[in-house]
C-alpha cells in the first residue's frame, strides 16, 4: 500500500499502485512507533483504507522460501548469517552462490 515502491511509474511491490496519503502517513506512524497505542492507531488507519478501497485481496503470500543441505557445500544463509534469501528465483541468489564452499 506504500507508493515509494512505484518507481519511474512501473509497480514493484505496490502492483495495484495504491496511493492515499492518509494510508502513506500511516505506514510511516506504524513503522517509526515507539509505542503499542502508536501503532494500532496506525494499523486502525490502514485496515480501513483496505476494506473500503483495495479492489482485490489477496488469497496468499509467497514468502521467500529455499531449501538446501550441507552434505556437500556450506556458506548458506541461516538464522545467525541471514544475508541473503535462499529463495533461488530471487535477485539475491547469486549472492549465496557466492558464498558457498564445497565441504
Amino acid at each position: 500500500m506504500d507508493p515509494k515502491w512505484i518507481v519511474d511509474d512501473k509497480a514493484q511491490y505496490n502492483f495495484g499502485r495504491f496511493d492515499d496519503p492518509a494510508v502513506t502517513e500511516a505506514l510511516n506512524t506504524y513503522a517509526n512507533a515507539s509505542s503499542d497505542e502508536d501503532r494500532a492507531a496506525a494499523s486502525a488507519v490502514m485496515q480501513k483504507a483496505f476494506a473500503e478501497n483495495v479492489p482485490a485481496i489477496p488469497l496468499g503470500a509467497h514468502p521467500l522460501l529455499g531449501e538446501f543441505n550441507t552434505r556437500n557445500y556450506v556458506g548458506w544463509p541461516s538464522e545467525d548469517d541471514q544475508y541473503a534469501s535462499g529463495d533461488p528465483t530471487q535477485p539475491g541468489i547469486v549472492q549465496v552462490l557466492t558464498n558457498l564452499e564445497a565441504k
